[in-house]
């Protein structure tokens, strides 16, 4: 009876052994496919997806006037270009239902993004700034300033306006109950940074927010750039950053210059209902 039981007691052993070994393997099978154990952990800023280094959400700044953004309503990214499936279905899940590209035409057939054969989310191309703004841009990069890219940033919003309010038409017009909105432009930080910059002014959230929310994408991005800083002249290097500075200037020159961001909204073509959607497409009542 002893020999029995040991034996019964072995087998026992050996199928709960198997039992685990299977849980473990469904466990390993569930982590391979999502970025983290909270599947899509929407109320979080800053969305770790592999392949994207600065995917955030606009959700969680106070405002002005006691409100909060809500999260899960608009994503600001890096370029989602050559994605793990993973990430893609994360994005799908979300769920993303419109991506909106701020990059140009070249920019684009480099790095094409991989949301364009999602058949459930759309896209629609809007590069935020014209070829000349560009060739400014190359301009500015062989001045002796520290705030190459707070000037940059002015010069989009005194000679870009048509291209940014385009964006924001498009966010004004899509219907919030199909998903999420995701704009992106390369590094997710510039051009981007813009529209983050008018969207979050549009709802009264202060400036040291818009500040900070503008400067931590460098935090995010130094495992893509810092290896290629190196290739780059000292000059230039800066490009690769989100110096505070930069986004305090632009924010500086915009109250003094602009006034009022709606008003600026609605000198530019945006029209006062649509201001009136972007807010409440923000904020939480």
């Amino acid at each position: 009876s002893l020999f029995i039981s040991f034996h019964l007691t072995t087998r026992l052993i050996s199928w709960v052994i198997i039992r685990i070994k299977k849980s473990l393997n469904f466990v390993v099978y569930i982590l391979e496919r999502t970025p983290d154990l909270n599947i899509l952990y929407k109320e979080a800023s800053r969305k770790p997806l592999k392949g994207m280094y600065n995917l955030r959400d606009l959700g969680g700044l106070p405002t002005t006037t006691g409100k909060i953004t809500k999260y899960g309503r608009i994503l600001r990214s890096d370029e989602p270009a050559g994605l793990p499936d993973v990430s893609i279905d994360y994005l799908r899940r979300f769920p993303v239902r419109l991506s909106i590209d701020l990059r140009s035409p070249s920019e684009r057939n480099e790095r094409p993004s991989s949301l364009t054969a999602i058949p459930e989310i759309s896209e629609r191309h809007l590069p935020s700034i014209s070829d000349s703004i560009l060739h400014e841009l190359v301009n500015m990069v062989d001045r002796d300033s520290h705030s190459i890219l707070g000037d940059f940033y002015i010069y989009m919003i005194d000679h870009s306006a048509a291209e940014l309010i385009a964006v924001l038409k498009a966010i004004a017009e899509y219907d919030p109950r199909d998903g999420a909105i995701l704009y992106h432009c390369v590094q997710g930080k510039d051009r981007t940074g813009v529209i983050s910059a008018l969207l979050l002014m549009l709802v009264n959230v202060r400036d040291e927010d818009i500040v900070a929310n503008y400067q931590i994408s460098y935090t995010y991005l130094r495992p893509k750039v810092d290896p290629i800083a190196d290739l780059y002249p000292k000059n230039m290097r800066q490009m690769l950053r989100s110096d505070y500075w930069n986004m305090e200037r632009f924010l500086t020159y915009f109250h003094e210059q602009h006034g009022p961001v709606d008003e600026y909204l609605i000198r530019h073509g945006m029209k006062p209902r649509e201001l009136d959607i972007l807010r409440q497409r923000l904020l939480l009542p």
